[in-house]
Parts: C-alpha cells; structure tokens; sequence
C-alpha cells in the first residue's frame, strides 16, 4: 500500500485521489463479485485457493508493467486495484475463521488471529526504507508482495487438508448442498433483512468516513514532506507505529473490552476517539491555518495523523474482529455467503461511493481540509447512531438465532407425573401394566376407579348401608366390628350425592383412622368428595404417613385452596418429616392462586435448602412473576448456586487428577447435574422461563455455537453482577479458565485429593449429598494413611449407612479410637457396629454400603438417583436362607431383591421362580396379602424393603416404577470394593 500510495502521488497530485478511489470500488466490485459467485460454485476452500492465485498474478501483471513502460496510468492502476487486493484476501481469511471458530471463540481469539496481519504490517512498515534500498526502486517492491502472496498459498493448502478434509468438513459444503429454496444470500436479501441491510449501511457509513481520514492524512502528510523519500520514510514508520499499536489494542484491550463491556461499547469507540481529533483539526485549522508556511500548521498536522492513527488502530483492534461476531447470529445457511457478500461487493461499493464524494469535493474549490473533517465529523456521529441500531438487530438477530435452534429440532423436556406415567404404563400391555394398575390402585384410588369405570363401566362392588340421620345412631355406626360392614359404609358414603344432610363427619371421623387400609382409604376419598372440612386434619396428619402419603397428597391438590391454612399449620409442626414438608410445599405448588404464592414466597427464607429449592420450583409451577426485591433475592441464591457448582467442578478436576475411583467422580459428578438444575430452575423464575428454557436446551446440546448463542442471549437480560460469575460456568471453554476466573469470585482453591474428600465428609447436608460423603468417606478411606478426624466424627451421625461406613474406616485404621468412640454410643447401637466390623469374613460386605453398590449394578437401576438408591439402601433388609427349603413368610406388602442363589416367592393366588439378579414381591403378585419366600438353592440371600418406602419413593421419581419392575436379566456383582 505504501509503494502503491509513493508512486501515485509522485506521478499526480492529491485531487486524483478521489477519482482513484471511485475506481478501486468499482474494480472491487467486479473483483468481489467474481470471488463470491465462485465461492457459490465450489468449495470454500478451492475459491480461498483461487483467490490468492489470481491476486499473485494480478500483482505479477502490474510489476510487468511498471518496469516495462513509463506509463503514468500503471501507478494509477496499482492504486486503483491495491485496494481490492488487499480486501480480497481478507474476505478469505473471515471466511476461514468463520469457519474453525464459534461465536464466544471468536470474542476471545478474532483480535488475537487477526494479529498475523497486523505483524505483516509492522514488518513492512519499519523496513520499507531498507526493502527499497535492497531491490533498488520503490516498484520493486511488489515482488516482496508477490512473495509474500506465495508464501500465502502454501499456508492455505496446509490449512484446508489439515481443518477442511472430507471426513471432517462438515463448513466447507458446496453451496449446492443446501436447497434452493432457503438460499437467502442473494443481493436483494441484504435490503430486505433489517439485520443485514444495517450491516451494509454500517460498513458503507464506516468506509466513507475511514476514506475521508485517509485522504486527508495524504494530503497533509505530502505537505508536510514534499520529498518521495521523505514522504514514503514516514508513511512506512507511521504505518508501522500504527500498527504497534493496532496489535497492543487487540492482544491486551480488545478480549477485556468486549467481555466487560459488549460489542456495542467496541464499536462506538472507533467513532468517540476520532470525533475528538476531528474537533481538535477543526480548531488548530482555524486558529494556526492550513499552509505549511504557518508556524502552527504542525498542529494540525498533529491533529489529522492522529486521527489517522487512532481510526485505523481501533477499526483494525475493535471494529473488524466485533464485525466478524455479528456474522454469528445469521443463519448458518446463508451467513458465509453475506459475510463474502458484505466483506466484498458492500466494501468494494462503499470504497466506490467514497471515491465518489471525494471526487466530487475536489471539484469544490471552497472545500479545504478544515471544511472536510466539519463533513467527517458529521458523518462520525451518524456511525455512531447506526452502531446503536446495528446492536438493537444484532440482539433480535440473537433471539431469531436461539428460537430458529429451537426449531431445529430442540425439543423441551418436561418429566410425567406420577398419575400420568401410571396411565401410560397402564395403556401398555404386560408385566409393567399389571404392576402399574396395582400402583394406581393403592396411590390414587380415586383414579383408579375412574379407569375402572372406563374399562367395565362399573365401580368396585358393595353392598350399600341405608344411613340413619341420628348423629349417634352414625356414630355407634362408624365403629361396626365387622370390616366388610365398616368398608361398605365407607363405600356408601364416598358414593352419597354432593348434596346431602346426612352428618356424614360423624361416622368418618371413626372410619378414617380405622385400621384396615382400604377402609381408611375409602374414607379419605369420601372427606375429599363432599369437602368434610372439620377432618381435613386427619388427611393433613396422612402426608406424614408413608402408606398414606401419596392418598393425601392427591387429597390436598383436590380440596384446593381450602386446605392451604391446615398445610401451613402442618408444616410448622414439630415432628414432621423433611419430606413432608417437601410434599406440602409441592402441593401448594400445584394447587397455585394468590394464597399459595405468598404462602410459598414465605418459605424461601427456610433454614433447609431443600426446602427452599423446593419452593422455588413451586413458585416457578404457579408462573410466579417475581417483583424487584424477589429477583435480587433470587439472584443472591443464583450467585450462591454458581458458587456451590465452582466448588464442585474444582473438586472434580483435583480428584480427575489423581487415582480416584469412578464411583467418587460420578457422585460429584451428579452433584454438579443438581447444582446446574437448580441455577436454570431460579434463573427461569427472575427472568423470562420461555428464554431460559431454550438456553438450558441450547447450553445441554454440547454444540460451541449453540452455547455461544445462548450465552449471547443471557447478555441481553441477566444481572450485570452475574454475568462475570455465570458466564464462565456455561462457556465452552477449558476446566482451566473457567476455575481461574470463577477463583476471582468465590474461594474455591483446594490444595489435593485428600483435603478435598476431607472437605466433602465436613460439608453441609444442604451443599452435598448423603451419597457423595458416603462416597467420600471409602475414597479417603482408600487412599490415606492416617485417619481423618471427619471420619471418626461421623460415627456419631444419624444416618445408619454414613455412621456404619464411618466405624468401619475407623476400626481398620485404628482399634482403639474406635472402642473409645463406642462409649458415647447407645448399647443396641454398639452392639450393632461391634457386630458389623468385627466380622472377619468379610466386613465390607455387611455394610449398606456394598448393598447400595449391590443395587447400583442392577442394570435397570443404574439410571435411578442417587439419593432415591440411597433412600431403598437404607431401609434394607437382608433375609439369608441358608438351607434349601428355608422359608420367611411375610405379613405386610414388599419388593424383595436376589442377591444370590434362587427362591420361589408365593402368594395366595400364585407361585413364581426367581433367580438371583430379579426383583420380586407383592406388587408382582395378584394379591396383597400373606406372601412366602422358600429357597431352591443353599446359600440364598435377598434384601427386602417395605413397599410404603418404595411408595414414598415412586411419588418423587415416577420413573422408578419402569426403572423397578422391569425384568432383570443380568446377575449383579455384590462386592465391589
């Protein structure tokens, strides 16, 4: 460019350059278009290859006839296809970093690759005086060009066999592959598409006012050195000078800029900086004069160069790589061809434009250059109103982008409640049906028989009692000694009409607190039929009952409001289970209105986490809109979240670094699952649920560009104190970043393996799971020599397989602090741990530990949560048959697991065979009642567990019942140490 500059303005003075320039737009034109419709014809890479040959011998052809003819038309060629050139190569090279790098990549690494030119620049520019000693004539120079541009080739043949292979080219597509009705990269699109037609008028905007600059600075600078030494000595150390600083913007400002302060602030530098020399030439131009005679005119010479400087470093460092970003949001279909579009032809047709009004103002003899920055300043501020409107599409071009990847085939997943995956299972035919229908039939009686009625168009059968309307004579009837006649009056009574006198509390009063289930079951259906509202105490009391608990959660949702007051009583009552509370919450959650909200807003100041993580999604079901004080309330629970999953995914990496087991990373593993739930859980409730629905799906498909966007989107809305915190958590970038930047928020450093397992076995039940301090216990038990003082304080814990799984560890490291320890404990409770960890054969496997590992391995189980495993684990039973012909009988409802051997499980209507590795029990039977277990073989052992645990545990995970029930074939490992 300096030789092409040097030489013109040696052979013509300054008010040709206009004319020039009209020139050099319309060859670029020609030459832009020429790239483009070969890129739609072949690959990107064959046209990349293209392109560089033919500027090799375009650049051969001028130095040909620069030597060979005195000609003053061949600088003015040279001029005039510099420009296109130079523009030329860098369409290619967008077009390759478009390709390799997404949109989030491109914010950090677009300044830093673009670096490569800026080097090129400097290079030249510091040794232009030297290079012109070296091949004689200022000319010559183009042969280092011609060099250069070869040098290029053999670059782009490597990068295309290396990125854009046949196996892997999924961005170097034939244009051909895409259908013909959705190509909307034709020139009539740049004017149609709001987005696109303010990216053309930008860049046309941005090049006029970048021509004026240029001009000027010629113009000033050939004043100021007359001399063509002088005059191409300090265009090559400006230019040099102008680059330095070109790359100190881009390596050390550009990456921070753009991430603290966005794309918008990065493009209204360019404009901001400039306007100020424009009115700092403005005012030496007046003050000190224009003529190189005044003895001010350094001044505005001083003026007008840095005016040069400055716009050409900050469009170089902040312009063109932020240019390249807005690309991004297009379509993928159509956005190489805008960019090579828009690079090209829109460039080459706002150059044209340029040349055009800076010939048109030579032929004003009234406009000096003071007059033309007044021009330049004008056209600095109307850039600046079309940055702000670029960025206002840009944002609707974002949310177009994250709602055409919904389209795509993104789907939204929402879980089946449990009444909908029983119906589901039911319509099927099989085992799973059966086993279904009896859930349906013991959970949700009031459903069950409404599908019965579907099915035989006729109820349960019983024979009706006439109802005296004597209160006593009802109350001596409640209390009938015979059941059937205690059923069939509850019967009769769920089976009244809504509208009756009868004093139906009376005898319910009795018959819901009746010791035979299913009459206590007909009851409750009966106070929730006829809204008995003086005994929905009794069905509040239920939700603390395990067999019971999922009859009177469908109650509650049923009353509806009327029974909100008696929950809140409920849940502040002393005594009552965490899932209790938990399923009132969900319940308030489900039934909404008004008085549940508020209800629900209350409890999120509950000292349980889970409580209040509960509510949460409670309030999300009753599409709760959160005012100002709530957001920044849920916004300090999101920086909390994020801190908790910073801690984890820090844990995770130490211990990735060492020896540790899967089992331990898949617990953290599960946890870090939790933790990102629970974040897009309180971000869906502060801000809109549609948009961050579509992020969490865009985020979870793993795609760099579908992260990119989405994160983009959140730019566009969330909490300015977040993004520093949130952004690094979702990014696709290395475990290595995102803990360095996540570490300058939240102390989350861990010296080794061994203080962090340390750390989890201390950790608060509201940060970390029963399971993963389980998990954390036998880890550290593994690895270390010495025993930790959280091992040996967790034999005093409450929860059996944490507390056993402690005394173990502590017994096998050290006897005696573990006999000392036995003296704080209850006797039955060190009968059971002496017992448990003295057992020579093999101690290990009598812990609940190796059972929950038991369960684990059942193949149909390994999908199950971990805490719903943990929850079955801990309220095991192990029944051993050590003889063939051994029998257990048992007198309530359960699900029984082979461990080993076989045995044949008995009801009053059937007999089936099971074999070690299968579930069994009342569910799979066609009765409820008195079952029998005989082994087939010596040595059998299974584990049992009441079914009101696994009734419990079917309301929270619905999918259990497939995960449960279906058939097993595969026999498990039991000792897994």
């Amino acid at each position: 460019m300096v030789s092409a500059e040097a030489l013109f303005l040696k052979s013509f003075d300054g008010d040709m350059l206009g004319t020039a320039y009209f020139f050099s737009g319309a060859a670029g034109i020609l030459l832009t278009a020429i790239y483009s419709g070969l890129q739609s014809k072949i690959s990107f890479t064959k046209a990349a290859l293209s392109n560089l040959i033919g500027i090799a011998l375009i650049t051969a052809s001028i130095w040909y006839g620069l030597t060979a003819s005195d000609l003053n038309w061949f600088p003015f060629i040279l001029l005039v296809l510099m420009g296109p050139l130079y523009i030329l190569p860098i369409i290619s090279f967008s077009g390759l970093v478009l390709r390799m790098f997404s949109i989030r990549q491109g914010k950090r690494l677009f300044g830093l690759v673009d670096s490569g030119a800026v080097f090129g620049i400097i290079l030249g520019g510091l040794t232009t005086q030297v290079m012109i000693e070296a091949v004689g004539e200022t000319k010559n120079l183009l042969i280092i060009g011609f060099v250069g541009i070869f040098l290029a080739i053999v670059m782009q043949i490597i990068v295309s066999k290396f990125f854009f292979n046949d196996s892997s080219a999924s961005n170097d597509k034939k244009p051909e592959e895409v259908p013909e009705n959705i190509d909307e990269s034709s020139y009539k699109q740049l004017f149609k598409d709001p987005y696109i037609r303010m990216m053309a008028i930008f860049v046309t905007i941005t090049m006029v006012a970048m021509f004026l600059i240029h001009t000027s600075f010629l113009v000033a600078t050939k004043t100021q050195y007359p001399e063509d030494a002088e005059f191409a000595a300090f265009l090559g150390n400006f230019t040099a000078a102008m680059m330095i600083l070109t790359f100190l913007i881009k390596t050390f400002v550009y990456g921070k800029m753009v991430k603290t302060y966005g794309l918008k602030v990065s493009f209204l530098i360019l404009p901001g900086v400039v306007i100020l020399f424009t009115v700092g030439a403005i005012i030496s131009g007046h003050v000190f004069g224009t003529d190189p005679k005044d003895s001010g005119f350094l001044f505005f010479f001083l003026m007008i160069a840095l005016s040069k400087l400055f716009a050409v470093a900050l469009k170089e460092a902040f312009q063109n790589p932020s240019f390249k970003i807005l690309y991004q949001s297009l379509d993928k279909k159509i956005r190489f061809g805008v960019q090579a579009k828009i690079d090209g032809v829109v460039n080459e047709i706002a150059a044209s434009i340029s040349g055009g009004l800076l010939f048109l103002l030579s032929l004003l003899s009234f406009i000096g250059l003071v007059q033309r920055e007044y021009i330049l300043g004008l056209i600095l501020f109307g850039c600046g109103w079309i940055t702000i409107k670029l960025y206002s599409e840009y944002q609707a071009s974002l949310k177009k982008s994250l709602t055409r990847l919904k389209l795509d085939g993104e789907t939204e997943t929402t879980s089946l409640n449990l009444n909908e995956v029983l119906i589901k299972n039911i319509e099927k035919k099989g085992k799973l049906s059966f086993v279904s229908n009896q859930l349906q039939e013991r959970l949700d009686p009031m459903a069950y028989e409404v599908n019965l009625e579907k099915q035989n168009n006729q109820g349960s059968k019983n024979t009706p009692i006439d109802l005296p309307k004597d209160p006593d004579k009802l109350r001596i009837l409640g209390r009938v000694r015979s059941n059937a006649e205690r059923f069939s009056l509850a019967r009769t009574i769920y089976k009244l009409p809504l509208e009756t006198n009868i004093e139906i509390a009376i005898p319910l009063n009795e018959l819901v607190k009746d010791s035979e289930t299913n009459i206590r079951i007909e009851a409750i259906k009966a106070i929730t039929v006829h809204r008995v509202s003086e005994l929905y105490h009794h069905i509040i009391d239920l939700l603390d009952s395990p067999w019971y608990r999922n009859i009177a959660f469908n109650s509650v949702i049923d009353i509806g409001e009327d029974i909100l007051d008696l929950m809140e009583l409920a849940f502040h009552k002393t005594g009552f289970e965490t899932e209790t509370r938990l399923l009132i919450v969900k319940a308030m959650g489900i039934i909404g209105g008004p008085k549940a909200v508020a209800l629900l807003v209350n409890k999120t100041n509950f000292p349980d986490r889970n409580i209040i993580n509960e509510s949460y999604s409670a309030l999300k079901n009753c599409n709760y809109e959160p005012d100002e004080n709530t957001v920044s309330k849920i916004n300090q629970e999101i920086d909390s979240s994020i801190g908790i999953a910073a801690w984890n995914i820090t844990a995770r990496k130490k211990l990735s670094e060492s020896k540790t087991s899967e089992r331990m990373l898949s617990a953290i593993d599960a946890e870090l699952a939790i933790n990102f739930e629970l974040i897009y859980l309180l971000l869906g409730l502060a801000y809109d649920t549609k948009s961050i629905s579509h992020i969490k799906n865009s985020i979870e498909s793993g795609a760099s560009e579908s992260i990119g966007f989405a994160i983009e989107l959140l730019d566009l809305f969330i909490s300015e104190d977040l993004k520093p915190k949130l952004f690094p958590l979702l990014e696709d970038i290395s475990e290595n970043d995102r803990i360095e930047q996540l570490e300058l928020y939240y102390a989350i450093g861990q010296e080794n393996e061994e203080t962090t397992l340390i750390d989890i076995i201390n950790k608060d039940y509201n940060y970390c799971s029963k399971w993963t301090k389980l998990c954390a216990i036998h880890e550290l038990h593994e690895i270390s020599e010495n025993l930790c003082q959280g091992i040996i304080a967790n034999i005093f814990n409450p929860d059996k397989l944490i507390s056993e799984s402690a005394a173990w560890a502590t017994y096998n490291k050290d006897e005696a602090i573990f006999y000392d320890c036995l003296g704080r404990i209850d006797e039955k409770e060190k009968a059971r741990l002496i017992a448990l960890v003295t057992n020579n054969q093999n101690s290990f496997n009598s812990l609940l530990f190796a059972k929950l590992i038991f369960l684990k391995n059942i193949q149909s189980l390994g999908e199950v949560n971990n805490e719903t495993i943990y929850e079955i684990t801990r309220n095991l039973q192990t029944v051993e048959l050590n003889s063939i012909g051994d029998t257990r009988i048992f007198e309530e409802e359960f699900t029984g697991f082979v461990v080993k051997g076989a045995l044949a499980f008995s009801s009053e209507t059937d007999t089936q065979n099971i074999n070690a590795g299968a579930v069994f029990g009342s569910l799979l039977s066609k009765t409820h009642n008195t079952s029998t277990i005989v082994a087939m073989n010596k040595d059998t052992m299974c584990y049992t567990i009441s079914n009101s645990i696994i009734y419990q545990l079917i309301t929270q995970e619905p999918n259990l019942i497939e995960l449960l029930y279906s058939p097993i074939v595969q026999e498990p490992e039991l000792t897994i140490i």
